[in-house]
C-alpha cells in the first residue's frame, strides 16, 4: 500500500479536492471529489527537429522573416562566415555574410534562396555586401542585364538601384509580389530582349539621373534671394556610398554639410536633411552652424513641405 502525508492529505481536503471519511471499523478512506477536478489534455513534443522545406520563389520572400530564410539557406547547406567574402558565384562557396544576420537585409538572403533564378536573368556573381535596394533589385527585375553593368562599373550607390527599380514601377512602396505583374522588355534585338547598347543606355541613366543637383525654390536671405543646391558626389568617399551636399548660404567661409544617403534613408529624406542644416544657420556663426544637426522631426516636416505625398 503506497503511503501517504497526512500533511498532504489535509491540503487536498482544505481546497475540496479529496474526500476523508473513517469507517466503522476505524479506517480512514480517502476519495477524490470528481467535481472539483477540470480536466484538460496535453499532447507532449518530445526530440522537435527543424522541418522547413519551402522553397520560395522571388514573389515569396517579401512574405517570409529573415529566420525562415535563414533556416532554408542552412537546409541547402549554406553556413556562416565572419571574414570578408568574395562575390557569390554558382561554382563557389555556400557561405552567407554573419554579421548580415543582425544588420542586414532580409532580401539579401532571399536572394542568396532563390540564387539560381537571380543567376538565370543574366548574372554571373553576387555581392555579399551590398544595400537592400540591390538585393531588392535582384528580385523585382526580370532582366538583370543593366544591374551586371553597374555591378562591373562597382557601383554600389542606394539611389543607382532605386532608380532602376522606379524605372520599372516598383519604388520603395513596390512589393516583391509585383514581380508577377511585370512582362520581360520587348525590344528589337534577334532574341525579343533590350539590346545591349539599350542595357548600357538604362544602366547609366539611372545613374547619372542619382548625381543630378536638386534645386530647391529661392528664400529670403536679408534683402537677397538665394537657392540651396543639394548636390551628389559619385560615391567618391572611402567609405564607397554616396552623400549629397549642400554650401551654406549664410556667408560663411568654407561652410558645408555632407550626408551619406545610406544613413538619410532616401534621397528625399537627405535633401531634407541638408535644407533643415541650412535654415539652422541663420543668424549663427560659422563654428556654431557647422554643428547644427537637424532633428528627425524637423526632417520630417521639410520632407513632407519639399516632397508632398499627393504630389507624388
Amino acid at each position: 500500500m503506497t503511503a501517504f502525508s497526512l500533511d498532504a492529505l489535509q491540503v487536498l481536503h482544505d481546497v475540496n479536492a479529496v474526500e476523508i471519511r473513517t469507517t466503522e471499523f476505524g479506517d480512514v478512506e480517502v476519495a477524490a471529489r470528481i467535481s472539483s477536478f477540470y480536466w484538460m489534455p496535453m499532447i507532449c513534443v518530445h526530440q522537435p527537429s527543424l522541418e522547413s522545406t519551402i522553397v520560395p520563389d522571388a514573389s515569396q520572400v517579401a512574405q517570409l522573416a529573415k529566420l525562415d530564410l535563414l533556416c532554408i539557406l542552412h537546409r541547402q547547406g549554406f553556413e556562416s562566415a565572419i571574414r570578408k567574402l568574395d562575390d557569390w558565384r554558382p561554382d563557389g562557396e555556400s557561405v552567407y555574410r554573419q554579421q548580415s544576420v543582425l544588420n542586414g537585409s532580409k532580401y539579401y538572403f532571399g536572394v542568396l534562396v532563390c540564387r539560381a533564378a537571380v543567376i538565370a536573368k543574366g548574372l554571373t556573381s553576387i555581392w555579399h555586401d551590398g544595400s537592400a535596394a540591390y538585393y531588392r533589385s535582384l528580385l523585382l527585375l526580370p532582366d538583370l542585364r543593366a544591374v551586371k553593368v553597374l555591378m562591373d562599373d562597382k557601383e554600389r550607390g542606394v539611389e543607382v538601384y532605386e532608380r532602376l527599380l522606379k524605372a520599372r514601377g516598383l519604388g520603395e512602396s513596390g512589393r516583391i509580389a509585383d514581380l508577377q505583374a511585370i512582362e520581360d522588355p520587348v525590344g528589337d534585338g534577334p532574341d525579343g530582349g533590350v539590346l545591349p547598347s539599350e542595357v548600357q543606355v538604362e544602366a547609366h541613366a539611372a545613374l547619372q539621373a542619382s548625381l543630378l543637383p536638386f534645386i530647391l525654390p529661392p528664400f529670403g536671405i536679408g534683402f537677397d534671394s538665394a537657392s540651396i543646391v543639394v548636390n551628389f558626389d559619385n560615391c567618391s568617399h572611402s567609405s564607397g556610398i554616396m552623400r549629397g551636399y549642400v554650401k551654406c548660404p549664410w556667408g560663411h567661409k568654407n561652410c558645408f554639410k555632407y550626408q551619406q544617403l545610406n544613413v538619410a534613408g532616401s534621397r528625399e529624406r537627405l535633401i531634407a536633411f541638408l535644407c533643415a542644416w541650412v535654415i539652422m544657420g541663420e543668424g549663427l556663426d560659422r563654428e556654431d552652424h557647422c554643428g547644427q544637426t537637424p532633428s528627425p522631426a524637423n526632417v520630417d516636416v521639410q520632407t513632407s513641405v519639399l516632397f508632398p505625398p499627393d504630389a507624388a
